[in-house]
């Protein structure tokens, strides 16, 4: 395939994945769900019916890529040296959080977190409410800080103009929580990337990312 069909066909691809995932509830979205709903079992298992499509077709797109591998968007072979490097980077992320939310909290007055607006309250649901949070942080991290992050590449090769766009479309989808929930997302989203650039390893940041989201629901129960 020649190289300017294959980077327009890769583009073309990003964008229509992103306006099948994504924009729909991008534009039309009511809101964030019932606080309650993931005392539901019904609600995970939709989301898990949402997201492992998600997840399979973009591993199948990045399987059909003439040009790239699965080792180019960071999928590899988790292994025992990562675990360091992911805890230390797991600490990391609790800090960051910590002070974004104390950040926020004084400029503006309201919560960066998500808390308010998703609680568990059911013992029961902690185990599918995990589920939900890793395929969750699965979903979110494959698509844009892997593959659209090194779709991106065919525009410009530096990391900053790659990361500033990637993350500013991830933070969009947050302002359903507020402007201070879209700023969480948005630094958060560049500590993500940073996490994959730097290990080239997209379990390190989707892991996280799904335990952050968990920790939050289960802080929720326990308060």
């Amino acid at each position: 395939m020649g190289t300017k069909k294959y980077r327009r066909d890769a583009l073309i691809e990003a964008g229509l994945l992103f306006s099948l995932f994504y924009l729909p509830g991008y534009l039309f979205s009511a809101g964030p769900p019932e606080p309650s709903a993931f005392d539901s079992l019904t609600y995970n298992f939709q989301i898990w019916v949402f997201l492992t499509p998600q997840i399979l077709t973009v591993l199948y797109l990045i399987h059909r890529d003439e040009n790239l591998g699965y080792r180019d968007f960071g999928i590899v072979r988790p292994g025992k040296k990562d675990i360091p490097f992911a805890l230390f980077a797991l600490a990391g992320t609790a800090g960051l959080a910590a002070a974004l939310q104390l950040s926020i909290s004084v400029f503006t007055g309201q919560s960066a977190g998500e808390e308010p607006l998703r609680q568990l309250t059911d013992r029961a649901m902690i185990f599918p409410v995990l589920i939900s949070s890793i395929l969750t942080g699965y979903s979110e991290e494959l698509f844009f800080r892997s593959y659209l992050f090194k779709r991106l590449e065919i525009l410009d090769k530096s990391l900053l103009p790659r990361m500033l766009p990637v993350n500013l479309i991830f933070a969009a989808g947050h302002l359903y929580e507020g402007i201070p929930g879209g700023i969480n997302a948005f630094i958060l989203g560049f500590y993500f990337s940073f996490l994959l650039v730097k290990k080239k390893n997209i379990h390190i940041p989707a892991l996280i990312h799904g335990f952050y989201n968990f920790s939050a629901l289960l802080l929720s129960l326990i308060l």
